[in-house]
């Protein structure tokens, strides 16, 4: 069995669960003992498997590792400017939402913990909350997620967190976690910060912007969803 890296403990609940509730997001620093986020960070620098992830509106595709993805990323691009729908290109390493990622055996451990989805039953306030899946996600230039909501019927899902994972990152590498209103307006961007844990409701409007060309190292997270069901 896979032993989960260790998560903190003592948080200021009172101030993390008003930021919650007044923002519809929220950051909790330093989530990990610094040992397990290091090492989680070169296990994750370290695989070389990962696929390209692209879709637009109805349309999606997965190019394999080691493939030439750059002509899927100029259509995804394309596409993307073309059409108001959902749109998306990122790298992840296909079977970690299925525990078939021996190397990340510890990320499903750990997002399945009960001290993990303690976090999400406290900040939301929602002890229904019993489920956490996970994707090993990697950003680098053109990458991108164009503004959603998370909302998908059936799901189930409560929030969605990132955990962030790359040791030293730019605001002007692009990147960004943006939250916008109703009227499309950008209203927070958050930077990358290592070992950071961004939670943020569903339905809440997000987007990531467009990573730039020049960013010299990629941008590592685990994401996923807090729910009150698995599928």
């Amino acid at each position: 069995m896979a032993i989960p890296p260790k998560l903190r403990t003592t948080f200021n609940w009172t101030a993390l669960c008003e930021h919650l509730d007044t923002h519809g997001w929220v950051q909790v620093p330093n989530i990990l003992a610094r040992a397990d986020a290091d090492a989680l960070y070169r296990t994750l620098s370290g695989i070389e498997t990962w696929h390209t992830s692209i879709g637009a509106g109805t349309q999606n595709w997965s190019v394999p590792a080691g493939a030439d993805a750059s002509l899927a990323l100029g259509q995804a691009h394309a596409l993307a400017g073309s059409q108001q729908g959902f749109a998306y290109a990122f790298e992840h390493v296909p079977g970690v939402e299925t525990g078939m990622a021996p190397a990340l055996a510890s990320v499903e451990a750990l997002v399945r913990s009960d001290g993990f989805l303690d976090i999400g039953r406290k900040l939301l306030g929602d002890e229904e909350i019993c489920f956490a899946d996970a994707q090993a996600c990697r950003y680098g230039p053109g990458h991108f997620l164009t503004t959603h909501d998370d909302n998908v019927a059936g799901k189930h899902r409560r929030a969605a967190y990132v955990l962030n994972l790359t040791p030293q990152w730019r605001a002007d590498w692009g990147g960004l976690l943006l939250f916008h209103d109703e009227k499309g307006r950008v209203t927070n961007g958050l930077v990358p910060a290592y070992n950071v844990l961004n939670i943020f409701k569903v339905p809440v409007a997000h987007s990531v912007s467009v990573v730039a060309p020049f960013a010299p190292v990629r941008r590592y997270s685990i994401t996923g969803w807090l729910r009150t069901q698995p599928d």
